[in-house]
């Protein structure tokens, strides 16, 4: 029986054959916080808490130690592995197996306020006589990531893999729970409170595979749990009696892009098992091939609540069996479709989707309050790949664009330097991808310039985007020269200049079609009394007349904003007056953000009249579309500064609102 009551480090050490009467037989810890790296504590024996490592108010750090084949006698505590009192100790890369417990936690037992962290951490073939053949948890919160759970086993009662008990609220992400027993309640995972306080579970990239019980094969949730899952699979689970996949009794489930298929009950509730006062929440999830009822309700307990929205539920409505004594809320973006998945063979995951699944883009990013979109599905795929997010757990990867290559037929052509114009002057709508694709300068922004580029590339000028060269494209500085020539504005080009847009008001001047003296890819277009255009050329225009602008003006100066090479500029151009108005034209654009890209801060600058500044805000999205800050827009203000906070290297979007309508949206690339 080693003792340790210092903080000590332990290294290359094997600790075997160990046993005690009282404590462990491994490692005892009384208030003390050792750090154990690369140690094996195996066929250790204690008649009472703690077969390996005992931790009473002690937080000890684990890295790379394996713990198997330990034993604890004790009845009504236990942790053949692990047992821990108020102790949070940390693990990471270590391997728990082969335990055993007389009463709860063959693997790990957890009680009165211990929380510990698992990274990376194997819990497998572990078994304890009464509850938690994995984990047990009483009145203790652990964070699992990138943690296995697998053929565990609860002999006589509760929780093959895990089991939470009395106010217990673990964490688990990117975890899997596989082919674990128990003889009663919860398979994999059994959640319960016996009035002794809520037991609380959060799921978030979690795989539920091969497990049985009496009830709930999958997971159970018995009085006053309440359960959140997200990006979570449930499939081939067993149930000799109810809840092959989930069983649900006088529990709380908010269930999102979760995918529950394939999983048999022996008596009722295939996929979900629902009774006394249940209410199961359900968006964006796939129910199917769950025998014998996708969703079953049992006809005596309380009325359960059952919400149902943007989901493929095998059987529609009528595939949830109430027995008169459920009330089922059917949503919108409900269907009755074959899921398509992709099955067996191949580089995919079997309940991923095909490209004919109805299931694709399918789903709503409307989630229940509390529930922010994921970045990723189950495996890390990012989310929302397409137009909308995907139902179920695995996110299809459609194909990305080309740079270069807006229309997506595999070629860039003169057509998608057309289509870039037509974006910057508001014609044509950019999507995500189209918006990345467009982007080839790698500037942040979807510019006439871009369209150049673009422009060169299909004449055989560049052979290689600047932004596939990790480079920032030197083009030549140039500006554009603005007079007024009679009843004409006249554009001249001073320096090598390859691209311009051009925007002003046309609350009070009137505009007809441009004259171009060079031959130059154009685009106009005039929204909202503005006046827009963009142009773009394979080859400089240097020093000489652009193009020519009739107008009749009723003013007697102009503000003129716009780009030549990709570079903002404001001008006031004189004008011949012909009457006095002043009348103010809301202008509102993003003029652009400096630095872009940029690391720990940008400024966003944007041009809005003061009347608007009360309704006007920026609302940045990362590359999934999600919207990950919001800024008001103060009075008088022109820009506001954007800081990162926690958040990834990457792609981002801002977009100006005003009066609830988004305005303008241009890009911003976050580096480290």
């Amino acid at each position: 029986d080693g003792l340790i009551d210092t903080t000590t480090l332990i290294k290359y050490f094997t600790l075997q054959n160990g046993a005690a009467t009282f404590d462990s037989g491994g490692i005892d810890l009384w208030f003390a916080s050792p750090s154990l790296e690369n140690v094996t504590i195996t066929d250790n024996f204690s008649h009472t808490q703690g077969g390996g490592i005992l931790c009473d108010f002690s937080n000890p750090s684990l890295e790379n130690v394996t713990i198997t084949n330990n034993i604890s006698h004790a009845i009504y505590d236990g942790g053949g592995g692990i047992y821990c009192f108020n102790s949070s100790p940390s693990l990471k890369h270590v391997t728990i197996s082969g335990n055993f417990s007389d009463g709860v936690g063959g693997g790990i037992a957890l009680e009165n306020s211990s929380n510990p962290s698992l990274f990376d951490v194997t819990i497998t073939n572990n078994s304890a006589r009464l509850y938690g053949g994995g984990i047990d948890c009483s009145h203790s919160s652990p964070s699992l990531e990138r943690v296995t759970i697998s053929g565990n086993s609860a002999e006589l009662y509760r929780g093959g893999g895990m089991c939470l008990f009395m106010d217990s609220n673990p964490s688990l992400k990117n975890v899997t729970i596989t082919n674990n027993s128990a003889t009663e309640h919860g398979g994999g995972i059994d959640c319960w409170d016996n009035d002794f306080g809520n037991a609380d579970l959060n799921l978030e990239n979690v795989t539920i595979t091969g497990n049985s019980a009496e009830y709930g094969g999958g997971i159970a949730f018995e009085q006053i749990s309440n359960a959140s899952l997200l990006n979570v699979t449930i499939t081939d689970n067993s149930a000799t009696e109810d809840g092959g996949g989930i069983y649900c009794e006088n529990a709380e489930l908010s269930l999102v892009n979760v995918t529950i298929t394939d999983n048999l009950a022996t008596e009722d509730g295939g996929g979900i098992y629902c009774e006394d006062d249940s209410n199961l929440n359900c968006v964006n999830c796939i129910s199917w091939n769950n025998l014998p009822q996708e969703v079953f309700c049992d006809e005596l307990s309380g009325l359960n609540s059952i919400t149902i929205a943007y989901s493929d539920i095998q059987g529609g409505e009528e595939g949830i069996v109430t027995n008169g004594n459920s009330t089922v809320y059917w949503e919108d973006g409900n269907i009755d479709v074959d899921p398509l998945f992709y099955g067996d063979g191949g580089d995919f995951a079997y309940y991923s989707l095909t490209a004919e699944s109805p299931c694709i883009d399918a789903g709503t990013s409307d989630l229940p309050e509390g529930v922010v979109l994921p970045q990723f599905d189950l495996i890390g795929n990012p989310r929302v790949a397409g137009n909308s997010i995907d139902m179920g757990c695995y996110e299809y990867q459609v194909a990305g664009l080309a740079y270069g290559d807006i229309d997506g037929n595999s070629e860039v052509q003169a057509y998608d330097a057309s289509l870039t114009l037509r974006n910057v002057v508001n014609l044509y709508v950019f999507n995500l991808m189209q918006i990345t694709a467009a982007d080839v300068d790698g500037n942040g922004a979807v510019q006439a310039l871009d369209a150049s580029l673009i422009l060169m590339y299909s004449l055989g000028i560049i052979d290689e985007f600047p932004v596939e060269g990790g480079r920032e494209y030197l083009i030549p500085t140039a500006e554009i020269k603005i007079e007024q020539c009679d009843d004409e504005l006249v554009f001249t080009a001073i320096g090598e200049l390859y691209s311009g847009e051009i925007e002003f008001s046309t609350q009070e001047i009137k505009v007809e079609s441009p004259f171009f003296s060079e031959d130059i890819l154009s685009i106009t277009n005039t929204v909202a009394h503005k006046f827009k255009l963009s142009f773009c050329s394979a080859t400089a225009i240097i020093d000489k007349e652009i193009f020519r602008l009739p107008i009749d003006s009723s003013i007697d100066e102009l503000v003129v904003n716009g780009s030549t090479n990709g570079k903002l500029f404001n001008q006031l151009v004189p004008l011949k007056p012909t009457q006095n108005n002043d009348t103010e034209e809301p202008i509102t654009k993003l003029l652009g953000n400096y630095p872009n890209p940029f690391t720990g801060e940008t400024t966003i600058s944007f041009s809005l009249t003061t009347n608007l500044h009360e309704k006007a805000r920026i609302e940045i999205f990362n590359i999934r579309g999600q919207r990950v800050d919001e800024i008001a827009i103060g009075k008088e203000q022109t820009s506001v500064n954007w800081q990162r906070t926690n958040q990834a290297n990457g792609v981002y979007f801002y977009k100006l609102v005003v009066d609830d309508k988004a305005v303008d949206t241009k890009k911003m690339i976050l580096l480290k």
